[in-house]
């Protein structure tokens, strides 16, 4: 028996041998997030547009399981709903399950995994418009995250259902790829280092990818600063600061080898109203720099009202 299949074996093992014991703990929750967007294109010829737009609504249920000997048992689905637009009405944002205790946690679906939580997360702090690139919740993920003293650390893999041994070329039936992280928390601050490793359909390298990511807080101000470099395509540069209700997040993309939009650049400014205890308002400013050779090509700024309601 190979690596890839004793590590999978073993993971498998450890969820399923635990005794199950004590009633579940669960809970329906969810959120509609509708607003107002006005969106100007720099283009010659373009018009404003106005929209009401969706912004994230979502629904979801969530329980744990005391299973005794200092572990818990837990599952989570959460599904997006579109308020608006002609697109699906339901998709599925996260499905995991998994089991937690001093060891730490294992878990297996789809949802934010090791790299997220360690180079994206610390500088995604925008309610919506926020960074170039992130690897987002990704599902058919096994992942352990864990812990000792200072250092955090995790471990993903990902085996797609898709692959199919029985044709030329049909995926790479192996492990497609697999993503490691850890961070230090320093006291004032933390540093996150991680890279993703995978392989493309025909079983050649893909597109690797490492990062690097400082965050902390300065009194008041909260500051994030993310680097991220992608074999041949990108590397991305992200700052991010928030300060009680207001945030700002910028980033600037270096795309290798191209001439027209070499180097496009997002910014993002946003503050948070909180209207009672299950309402809130956030109103962000969002501006795309194309850095196309055309002038104002591609330019975009927009201006968004939203109203948040949620519930548990």
């Amino acid at each position: 028996m190979n690596f890839k299949k004793t590590a999978l074996v073993l993971a498998m093992a450890g969820i399923v041998s635990v005794p199950m014991v004590v009633q579940a703990d669960s809970g329906f929750y969810g959120s509609i997030r509708q607003g107002l967007q006005s969106t100007g294109n720099d283009a010659a010829g373009s018009d404003d547009n106005q929209a009401i737009a969706n912004r994230g609504s979502r629904m979801g249920f969530k329980g744990e399981t005391d299973l005794g000997n200092g572990m818990t048992g837990f599952g989570h689905y959460e599904f997006g709903v579109n308020t608006s637009g002609t697109a699906e009405t339901v998709t599925r944002r996260k499905a995991y399950v998994g089991i937690k205790g001093d060891f730490g946690s294992i878990k297996m679906g789809q949802d934010y995994h090791t790299y997220y939580n360690h180079i994206n997360g610390p500088v995604d702090i925008a309610n919506w418009n926020s960074g170039f690139y992130s690897q987002g919740r990704t599902n058919q993920a096994l992942t352990y995250a864990g812990g000792s003293g200072a250092i955090t650390f995790g471990a993903t893999i990902y085996a797609r259902s898709d692959d199919d041994p029985t044709v030329a070329g049909g995926g790479d039936t192996g492990i497609d790829s697999t993503e490691i992280a850890a961070t230090y928390d320093a006291g004032m601050f933390t540093v996150g280092l991680g890279m993703i490793s995978s392989s493309n359909k025909v079983g050649a390298d893909g597109e690797d990818r490492t990062g690097i990511t400082i965050s902390g807080n300065a009194g008041p101000v909260y500051l994030a600063l993310s680097m991220q470099s992608q074999d041949l395509d990108s590397d991305y540069t992200e700052i991010s600061a928030s300060m009680g209700q207001a945030y700002l997040a910028y980033g600037v993309q270096d795309k290798e080898g191209n001439l027209d939009g070499d180097a496009p650049s997002q910014l993002t400014l946003g503050y948070t109203i909180p209207v009672g205890t299950d309402t809130v308002v956030w109103l962000e400013y969002y501006k795309v720099d194309s850095d196309e050779l055309v002038a104002n090509s591609g330019d975009t700024d927009s201006i968004e009202a939203i109203l948040k309601y949620s519930w548990n």
